[in-house]
């Protein structure tokens, strides 16, 4: 980097700053405690800012060449690596670590530096930080312009605005009206959310959810921009934001960063995890084959896995992590497509190569699937009822983006009895055909190789289990036997607090007994009929239609 590139970059920021106010103090050469610093090839620890006095705040690694001759690595605390791994450099080969780097700006922070732009760049925030930096993307659809950004994180930090006022400003913004337009209903803003910050058209039960709850922010005394605010910062958040985001913005209270070529050590991603409540495998260096690494506090279990902490293990270069958490956030990667957790409330992306989830126990947890042909392996949860039957519990789980031509879902029934060793047989019910459980085949025992029966309804309302009940009645006469067990997923046409208008409800229809490898009369109420109380909500799977679902996809 000559020092030329690094005055010219200097000088455009230094003019920036002087132009507007209130900034943060200007940049210099050297580090300095009263100026963010810019550095170029150098290893260095750079004096960072607080949210008082925010010099530092800013400093800036400012690269000669593209991002693609370098490998990064940032990890959680802001530590900086960065290896060049170019052919024909005069650094070429070599590596630098820098600690309190705001920025990396690669290409000599861009062709026009006094725009204050930077489109080839990472930006180092916190996790508090990095909310404010995704307003950018969501309300311009561009990387944040330095000075722009630094003022907006002083007042942020310091307490002096809160995020929604900084929506509000962002709102009133003219490049913000010249994107979204002007004099916009409500809905029309809704909509243009949806175009500008998602890339797609809304669909109808998350644009009526947005609708109404614009709706009640005003109704409970927000003015209309301070509701429209409020959305935009949802919007900011979501996933699809967060992924047009994850090529400049790296989130130290998620992990860090990691270029394919420069991963960080697995055991220091899965320990930082633990604390934050999110782990993205994509950090993570893959154990040699046939080896496990555990996080700090893992207890391995006897037959693989863990009950407390995380591993991840290479069985053949079949790479998957366990993890025993709740209300955290798995990020499954082309390198790691296998995902196994334990407990409830959890977020899981799935891989974008084939790859398998399993929810070994707990409720609420959603899958959000990747590309990749995956296989999920549904909870298994178990009670005692005062009789000591062995009754399953609700594992209400949600898996969005299931392809029912390439993905498969084993129900707790099939995971419990042995995924994969029993075939599917679909009682296509949707048309209005009735069946009589007395023509059908169950086997007796857990670990039966008879094929499972699945009903197969049309229209359920709003997807209770009430709902569901009547319409298996309609459909289903029971056989009264102790073996009979059934699978059944219905369309939900009425959005309803579980489910919206769109989505599939898979329900299990059986019991267990607790002192022999065999399955209990599931009819319960002894009346011949299934009732609500007699079936297991299992999940629910967003947009996808039942008419498109094959033996296949339930693995038949």
């Amino acid at each position: 980097m000559t020092t030329s590139t690094i005055d010219a970059f200097i000088a455009a920021e230094n003019t920036r700053r002087g132009n507007s106010q209130p900034y943060p103090p200007p940049y210099s050469a050297a580090p300095s405690p009263t100026e963010s610093a810019v550095i170029g090839w150098q290893s260095a620890a750079l004096t960072t800012g607080t949210a008082t006095n925010p010099a530092g705040n800013g400093n800036a690694i400012l690269l000669d060449g593209p991002h693609s001759q370098y490998a990064v690595q940032v990890d959680s605390l802001g530590h900086v690596a960065i290896n060049d791994i170019s052919t024909g450099n005069a650094t070429s080969g070599q590596s630098i670590a820098v600690d309190g780097a705001a920025y990396i700006l690669f290409n000599g922070g861009g062709s026009d530096v006094s725009s204050g732009l930077a489109p080839d760049s990472l930006f180092i925030l916190s996790n508090q930080d990095s909310a404010v930096a995704l307003l950018y993307q969501a309300n311009f659809g561009r990387v944040p312009d330095l000075a722009g950004l630094e003022a907006w994180r002083h007042q942020y930090d310091a307490g002096l605005l809160t995020v929604d006022q900084i929506a509000q400003a962002f709102i009133a913004s003219p490049e913000f009206q010249g994107r979204f337009g002007s004099n916009l209903t409500d809905a029309q803003f809704v909509d243009a959310l949806y175009h500008n910050v998602l890339g797609r058209n809304a669909d109808l039960a998350g644009e009526t959810a947005w609708n109404q709850a614009v709706a009640n922010w005003q109704a409970q005394g927000l003015t209309q921009q301070q509701a429209r605010a409020k959305a935009l910062i949802g919007f900011a958040g979501s996933p699809e934001c967060q992924r047009d985001a994850a090529g400049w913005l790296v989130n130290t209270g998620r992990g860090g960063y990691a270029d394919p070529g420069n991963p960080l050590p697995a055991q220091s991603v899965m320990n930082q995890a633990e604390t934050s409540g999110y782990i993205d495998t994509s950090l993570m260096s893959v154990p040699a084959t046939n080896t496990n690494i555990y996080s700090s506090d893992a207890v391995s279990a006897r037959f693989g896995g863990v009950t407390k902490g995380m591993v991840i293990s290479n069985n053949s270069g079949n790479v998957s992590l366990d993890a025993v958490m709740s209300n955290g956030t798995i990020v499954a990667s082309a390198a790691v497509s296998n995902i196994a957790v334990s407990g409830s409330g959890n977020l899981i992306y799935g891989s974008p190569n084939a790859g398998g989830v399993n929810i070994a126990g707990g409720v609420g947890n959603t899958i959000a699937l990747g590309a990749g042909a995956t296989a999920i392996a549904g909870p298994v949860m178990w009670s005692f009822d005062d009789s000591g039957v062995l009754t399953p519990s609700s594992g209400k789980a949600t898996i969005i983006g299931f392809n029912p031509s390439i993905d498969i879902y084993y129900s707790s029934i099939q995971t419990f009895t042995g995924q994969g060793t029993r075939g599917l047989v679909l009682l296509d019910a949707s048309q209005g055909q009735a069946f009589n459980g007395t023509a059908l085949t169950f086997g007796p025992a857990y670990a039966s190789t008879q094929p499972l029966n699945m009903l197969k309804l049309g229209d359920v309302g709003g997807g209770s289990a009430v709902e569901v009940a009547a319409a298996v009645n309609k459909a289903y006469t029971l056989a009264g036997t102790p073996a009979e067990h059934l699978l059944i997923v219905g369309q939900v046409t009425q959005t309803s607090p579980m489910a919206a208008a769109g989505d599939t409800v898979l329900y299990d229809y059986f019991q267990l007994q607790p002192t022999s490898p065999t399955f209990a009369n599931a009819d319960l109420n002894h009346n011949h009929l299934v009732d609500a109380n007699e079936l297991t909500f299992e999940a629910k799977f967003v947009g996808l239609a039942t008419s498109s679902i094959t033996a296949h996809s339930f693995g038949g």
